[in-house]
Protein backbone atom coordinates (compact mmCIF):
# COMPACT_ATOMS: atom_id res chain seq x y z
CA UNK A 1 0.00 0.00 0.00
CA UNK A 2 1.43 3.39 -0.88
CA UNK A 3 -0.11 6.68 0.90
CA UNK A 4 -1.03 8.98 -1.19
CA UNK A 5 -2.24 11.65 0.96
CA UNK A 6 -1.81 11.86 4.95
CA UNK A 7 -4.13 13.31 7.31
CA UNK A 8 -4.17 16.85 6.72
CA UNK A 9 -5.26 17.66 10.39
CA UNK A 10 -4.01 15.48 13.59
CA UNK A 11 -7.31 14.10 16.13
CA UNK A 12 -6.50 16.92 18.42
CA UNK A 13 -5.65 20.50 18.46
CA UNK A 14 -2.62 22.14 20.16
CA UNK A 15 -5.03 24.86 21.74
CA UNK A 16 -6.81 21.59 23.62
CA UNK A 17 -3.63 19.94 24.18
CA UNK A 18 -1.86 23.16 25.90
CA UNK A 19 -4.80 23.76 27.83
CA UNK A 20 -5.05 19.76 28.91
CA UNK A 21 -0.97 20.07 30.05
CA UNK A 22 -1.32 23.98 31.68
CA UNK A 23 0.71 25.52 28.98
CA UNK A 24 -0.18 29.06 28.87
CA UNK A 25 3.17 30.15 26.57
CA UNK A 26 3.87 29.42 22.88
CA UNK A 27 7.40 28.85 23.42
CA UNK A 28 7.07 25.13 23.17
CA UNK A 29 4.37 24.75 20.76
CA UNK A 30 6.86 23.28 18.39
CA UNK A 31 8.02 20.44 20.71
CA UNK A 32 4.34 20.25 21.61
CA UNK A 33 2.95 19.47 17.76
CA UNK A 34 6.02 16.76 17.51
CA UNK A 35 5.06 14.86 20.28
CA UNK A 36 1.73 15.05 19.28
CA UNK A 37 2.09 13.82 15.88
CA UNK A 38 4.32 10.92 17.40
CA UNK A 39 1.55 9.72 19.63
CA UNK A 40 -0.85 9.79 17.04
CA UNK A 41 1.16 7.78 15.08
CA UNK A 42 1.90 5.18 17.81
CA UNK A 43 -1.95 5.01 19.05
CA UNK A 44 -2.68 4.72 14.73
CA UNK A 45 0.09 1.85 14.95
CA UNK A 46 -1.08 0.01 18.10
CA UNK A 47 -4.36 -0.06 17.16
CA UNK A 48 -4.03 -0.36 13.85
CA UNK A 49 -5.96 2.08 12.47
CA UNK A 50 -6.52 5.44 11.29
CA UNK A 51 -7.21 8.30 13.14
CA UNK A 52 -7.61 10.62 10.24
CA UNK A 53 -8.69 10.69 6.56
CA UNK A 54 -6.02 9.63 4.35
CA UNK A 55 -5.65 8.38 0.75
CA UNK A 56 -4.00 4.83 0.24
CA UNK A 57 -3.51 3.18 -3.07
CA UNK A 58 -3.63 -0.57 -3.17
CA UNK A 59 -2.41 -2.40 -6.15
CA UNK A 60 -3.44 -6.22 -6.78
CA UNK A 61 -1.91 -8.61 -9.29
CA UNK A 62 -5.68 -10.52 -9.89
CA UNK A 63 -8.94 -9.50 -8.76
CA UNK A 64 -9.91 -11.97 -5.80
CA UNK A 65 -14.09 -12.68 -4.19
CA UNK A 66 -12.61 -11.23 -1.08
CA UNK A 67 -9.88 -8.24 -0.72
CA UNK A 68 -8.97 -7.42 3.26
CA UNK A 69 -7.81 -4.53 3.70
CA UNK A 70 -5.05 -3.68 5.49
CA UNK A 71 -6.14 0.12 6.94
CA UNK A 72 -9.59 1.11 8.28
CA UNK A 73 -12.41 2.15 8.43
CA UNK A 74 -12.48 2.57 5.19
CA UNK A 75 -14.49 5.66 4.11
CA UNK A 76 -14.98 4.98 0.41
CA UNK A 77 -13.14 2.98 -2.41
CA UNK A 78 -11.98 4.17 -6.06
CA UNK A 79 -11.64 1.81 -8.87
CA UNK A 80 -9.24 2.44 -11.72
Amino acid sequence: MILLDPAATLPVELAELKLKCGVEDDSRDALLEMDLAGAVAHVEKVLDLTLGVQTWQLSLDKFADVIELPIGPVLGIIEN
